[in-house]
């Protein structure tokens, strides 16, 4: 078993016992978000890929070094006269001494690459945790909504009570009546709709932690929204989207140099401890001037002159390959500043319209109740009571709907700023 899958196993042992409690008890956005690192099952994949990445540039920078391995063979062949008996078995050393710079550039390539698979993988991490962010903030938007929808649902039958019992003492308030049961069963479809959008994101929501779709969730109340803070500096320079773009770049880059690397002399030295003895029944092999055990070093030198245009492409591959790189990370610098200054401005903006519409609904909600009042006192009608029953249902599921995008445009802020890992 690997480190990594050691690492996990023991994560996901000893998490299991607080993921059941949770199931009991309200699962706070915090509690939320590390159950989600923990158990999700997507972000392990960024993970084995940073350490295959990180395995690669160990094996990498083994090449730099000397090889050691066992070596040999067996020869027989008839008549003595066309082939002799002979034998080899040697230890071999082999140790690089010149090759242009490609280990080192092979090297460098394969760090920038774990660079890159590092980087991705925080990626991930802001990637899940503003995925669970948001489909936290629907849930709680969504339950705000319900718990609207049934208040409004309360405050109606008492309203058809107080109709019908003008029915019974002889007032004429049919078409009143048939106006609150359309306006009764709008409102009690509008809350099943609600329910049903409800359970949809719960089962995204649950997807992400890692539950079980027929698990029981909870969830803790959000606290209120909280101002805009300050953001000095320029926090989206910081985001790991760019740390990954720059490293692609540099391993490009080096990918050049490995390319020259193999148009220049390569040096080897080899050396060997071993045997090679005649066998069989010659007494002297054409092949093999040795008779017993002994050394032997060789110094190789290679110099390739003419490949038919396979370099030349080659190299012409590698720069256009980091011309590329270069323009990514261009455009990677732009989409994340693009996406902060968008969320930033989201959120001065959408912070006004939260605070407007909270406060509409105690006026919207007072004036329903004033308008049951005078209907209830014989001076008001029914037309007046539904309006405002209306405005004052709108004017809730808008405060409701403002918070979820200002919530939203909050983890967008901390996804392409500086915040997180």
């Amino acid at each position: 078993m690997t480190t990594l899958s050691r690492s996990l196993l023991v994560a996901a042992l000893l998490t299991a016992p607080a993921g059941r409690a949770a199931a009991q008890q309200p699962l706070t956005l915090s509690e939320a978000l590390r159950e989600a690192r923990l158990h999700n099952a997507t972000l392990p994949v960024a993970a084995y890929d940073t350490a295959v990445a990180a395995a690669d540039a160990r094996a990498a920078a083994g090449r730099l070094g000397p090889t050691l391995g066992l070596d040999g063979d067996l020869h027989e062949g008839a008549p003595a006269d066309y082939a002799s008996g002979d034998a080899r078995l040697q230890l071999v050393g082999t140790l690089p001494i010149y090759d242009g710079g490609l280990l080192r550039a092979q090297l460098g390539q394969a760090r920038a690459r774990r660079a890159v698979s590092a980087a991705q993988y925080r990626v991930a991490r802001r990637d899940l945790d503003y995925q669970v962010r948001v489909a936290f903030s629907q849930a709680v938007e969504l339950q705000d909504e319900i718990a609207l929808g049934e208040q409004g649902l309360e405050r109606l039958n008492r309203y058809l009570e107080l109709i019908a019992a003008r029915r019974e003492s002889g007032q004429p308030v049919v078409g009143d009546l048939l106006k609150a049961q359309v306006q009764l069963d709008g409102q009690a479809a509008d809350t099943a709709e609600t329910h049903r959008q409800l359970a949809a994101v719960m089962l995204v929501l649950k997807e992400l932690l890692g539950r079980l779709p027929q698990d029981t969730l909870a969830l803790a109340p959000l606290a209120a929204p909280a101002a805009p803070p300050a953001t000095p500096g320029e926090p989206w320079m910081s985001v790991p989207d760019l740390a990954a773009a720059e490293a692609a770049r540099q391993g490009a880059q080096l990918g050049i140099a490995a390319v020259r690397a193999d148009r220049r002399p390569h040096v080897d030295l080899m050396a060997d401890v071993g045997a090679e003895p005649v066998i069989g029944s010659s007494f002297a092999a054409p092949f093999n001037t040795g008779r017993s055990a002994g050394v032997e070093m060789l110094l190789g030198v290679s110099l390739p002159l003419w490949d038919h245009g396979v370099y030349s492409n080659r190299l012409e591959a590698a720069r256009l390959a980091f011309e590329q790189s270069t323009q990514a990370a261009l455009a990677a610098r732009r989409q994340v500043r693009s996406q902060w200054y968008q969320a930033r401005a989201d959120l001065l903006h959408l912070y006004e319209v939260m605070r407007l519409r909270a406060a509409t609904v105690p006026a919207a909600q007072d004036a329903y109740l004033q308008s049951e009042s005078l209907y209830r006192g014989g001076s008001g009608s029914a037309l007046e009571v539904l309006d405002a029953y209306t405005t004052w249902i709108q004017s809730g599921l808008g405060a409701a709907r403002a918070r979820l995008a200002y919530r939203i445009a909050e983890a967008r802020a901390r996804r392409w700023g500086g915040e997180g890992s």
